[in-house]
């Protein structure tokens, strides 16, 4: 074949690629979660926080700037009593709750030994005049380290509306788990309800536990219906709900009881004591169209506690992310905290954070890092150890792990 029949034939090849319209960001976004979430379901023995495997290292980044530490202690809870002291010691918080990769259990582990110290299976749930089995598809921590809400809905193939249960539980001193208790709540619903199969996106317990919000997402297809974030005062059940015009929001995260960071079309962020009841009034923090130090797209957004900075994940090319600090006030980026490395479709981002952001743990490629951010340079302070294959255990991050 001549050059120009070649030049011809990939013309022609080619033709309907040109004329493709490409879908908007938001289904972008959706199918790249879609991706994360099959990719950790399949790895039935991933470790919920995997150490081996390659040294995530990272530098310093030319004209970054230190963000002051927040050490203030924070004032008691109500319902959980003295929160930990910001900056109390290096490293994570020594226990973390992970869903196993089926949905049937979630298992509650020791962050230093790696030991299994207790599993929560999924209860049988009254529904409609039956019973169900139901499945873990949603988690959420509080800063007191022993306070988790953990989100189940129905195991069944069928795609009416059932409701969302949604129970607390409590770590004792040594970090076994105590009884799941349900939370009287107005009743969340997953499944179709009119034109739209909706679902719950994202959960995020406030500091203090007083306080739960809850993302859902509406969808046909590939079409986007209307979405809603609604924050409950788990005293009261006191209810306030902003809704949106067709968009996918997921991710969120809270600092202190007034401001919920959220992914939106970039990452947004929400006065929830603001009048009003749209999404709309949310500031557009960090649009989808940033770039910094050649990395793009914008990922599993995290807010600190003190709401002075946000992690977020990004990418230099397909698969192959990398974690960068932006700052909460004004949606600047400030340093790559994890350089960029192939994730293989697993979760890139903030696992946890201590008030001020000075000490993380973050998890990239199924690999799991804690150490301290200072002046631009993240350095590991030590590896959580493997846990053994088979156990219930989750893909780290995303809604299936919460410290």
């Amino acid at each position: 074949m001549q050059d120009e029949d070649l030049r011809d034939q990939f013309s022609e090849w080619a033709r309907p690629l040109r004329a493709a319209v490409p879908p908007p960001v938001s289904v972008i976004r959706r199918r790249a979660r879609r991706r994360t979430a099959r990719a950790a379901a399949s790895c039935v023995t991933a470790v919920a926080v995997l150490a081996a495997g390659g040294t995530l290292a990272s530098r310093e980044i030319a004209g970054s700037q230190a963000r002051p530490a927040s050490r203030q202690v924070p004032p008691a809870s109500p319902r959980l009593g003295q929160l930990p002291a910001p900056d109390a010691g290096a490293g994570a918080a020594p226990y973390y709750v992970a869903v196993s990769s089926d949905g049937s259990s979630a298992a509650v582990w020791d962050a230093a030994t790696g030991k299994n110290l207790g599993t929560i299976a999924a209860p049988t749930e009254p529904s409609g005049g039956g019973r169900y089995s139901t499945l873990f598809t949603s988690i959420a921590a509080a800063g007191d380290d022993r306070t988790f809400v953990l989100g189940a809905t129905a195991n069944t193939n069928s795609e009416k509306a059932l409701p969302v249960w949604l129970f607390e539980i409590r770590l004792a001193a040594g970090g076994s788990p105590g009884p799941l208790r349900p939370l009287s709540l107005p009743r969340q619903q997953q499944g179709t309800v009119g034109h739209w199969y909706q679902s719950i996106s994202s959960i995020a317990l406030t500091a203090d536990g007083a306080e739960l919000a809850i993302a859902t997402n509406r969808e046909s297809g590939d079409q986007n219906g209307p979405a809603d974030i609604e924050v409950i005062s788990l005293a009261t059940g006191t209810t306030r709900t902003w809704t949106s015009t067709p968009q996918d929001i997921s991710s969120l995260s809270w600092a202190g009881n007034s401001t919920l960071a959220y992914a939106c079309d970039g990452v947004c962020l929400l006065d929830t004591t603001a009048p009003g009841h749209e999404l709309s009034q949310s500031r557009l923090l960090i649009p989808w169209s940033t770039t910094y130090h050649g990395l793009q797209g914008l990922q599993w957004p995290r807010i600190t506690p003190d709401g002075s900075a946000i992690y977020v994940a990004m990418e230099n090319h397909p698969g192959s992310l990398g974690l960068v600090e932006f700052s909460a006030r004004t949606g600047r980026p400030l340093r790559v905290v994890i350089q960029p490395q192939n994730t293989d479709g697993a979760f890139c981002g903030t696992l946890w954070s201590d008030p001020s952001g000075q000490h993380l743990t973050a998890a990239c490629a199924w690999d799991t890092q804690t150490g301290t951010v200072d002046n631009g340079h993240f350095t590991p302070a030590r590896n959580l150890p493997p846990q053994t294959p088979g156990t219930d255990s989750s893909g780290a991050g995303g809604d299936l792990i919460a410290w």
